[in-house]
Parts: structure tokens; sequence; C-alpha cells
């Protein structure tokens, strides 16, 4: 259903001229709990003026492929100065690798790294092991005495807990739920679905 994963580089030529498809996917009422803006978590220009936020999960194989194609939509591609990406960590409470990734990716954010070390993560899906999370901060030009501090922090457990509070508020059930400038997202959020809605979103937003 998704595209396998493609370096950021290769992926540019995959996607090209793949336009949305037609579905009828609606946008819900408004989140009940205020969705954080947390700008170590976003991808995308500052000034763009549609908000999607993805609660995802760096374990997860249907993100590691939508994410890193709705990254370069939103950085390279047709999205680009439209759409600013929000990603905000959400996983099965059971899942333990989910949760190491969990903190991983926090302390990589708090260097300012993390979406270089998410996509490193959804490239090694298949080769997960949790002495390898440090090891790829290094690789990815992290300060690894600061990856590790961050790692055991109670503030990154605690950003996690609030992602987690918020998202059950906002009754995210499944990963990837998708909200579009605080709107839920009533439908599967495959990429062609949320290019078409943030497309609209867009449009609507220009007109006079």
């Amino acid at each position: 259903m998704l595209q396998l994963w493609l370096s950021v580089s290769t992926l540019a030529a995959a996607l090209a001229g793949t336009p949305p498809v037609p579905g009828g996917c609606k946008l819900g009422a408004p989140a009940q709990t205020a969705i954080v803006q947390d700008s170590r978590f976003v991808a995308g220009e500052s000034t763009a003026p549609v908000v999607l936020t993805l609660y995802a999960c760096a374990r997860s194989q249907y993100c590691s492929k939508l994410i890193p194609a709705l990254y370069y939509d939103v950085v390279h591609g047709s999205l680009k100065g439209k759409v600013k990406l929000y990603f905000r960590p959400f996983y099965p409470e059971t899942q333990k690798d989910a949760a190491l990734c969990g903190r991983a990716l926090v302390a990589a954010a708090s260097q300012g790294m993390l979406w270089p070390y998410l996509l490193q993560l959804y490239y090694q899906q298949g080769n997960f092991e949790e002495c390898k999370l440090h090891t790829w901060a290094k690789l990815q030009g992290l300060d690894r005495g600061a990856f590790d501090l961050a790692w055991d922090a109670p503030e990154t457990l605690e950003l996690l807990a609030v992602a987690r509070r918020e998202a059950v508020a906002n009754q995210v059930e499944a990963i990837p739920t998708a909200f579009v400038n605080n709107r839920k997202v009533l439908c599967e959020p495959t990429r062609e679905v949320l290019i078409e809605l943030l497309e609209a979103e867009h449009r609507g937003q220009q007109a006079p």
C-alpha cells in the first residue's frame, strides 16, 4: 500500500508526479486537548500556514513508510511552504522497544536532531537492537554524552507522558493518527489522502 523505504535522495524520484487520489476523507471536530507544538519536533518552513500533526511510533512499519515520504513532501516537495509537520511520540505501552525509541527521539530532539535521527531509525527498521540507539546517535553527529544524559533525564520521561495523556484525551487509538490544523483525520492516513486534505486546507486558507 505504501512505498518501500527509500533514502531521501531516491525518494524524490520515486514520488515525483504521483497525484493524490480522490477520497472523500473528512476532518473531525477540533481536538479536545490542545496539541503541543514543540519546535524541536517540527519539519518544514515556520511560516507554512497548515499544521499537520502525526501521533506516531518509531517502531511502526506503517509509520516507517508514511513519515519519511511526508517529510520529503513538506521539506522538498509539493507541500513545501504550505505545511509544517509535527511529530508527537505515541506508542503501545506494552511495546518495550517502542518506549526505548521514544526516549531516544526525545534525546535526539534535545540536540535539534529529531528528524535525521528518526529517519535513521525508520531506515534501520529491520536492524533494531537497543544498544544501537546510542550508536546511531553518534553516527548522526549527536553528542553522545549529552544524548545519554537526556536519555535518562526525568524531563524526557515527562515529555513522553505528557504526549501520551494528550493523545488519549484526543482519542488517539491507533498509530499513526493525523490531525490537520488541530482536527482529526477521520480515515486511514495514507500519504495520498493526507496530501489531498492538506492541499484543500491550504487552498481554503488562500481563498479571499
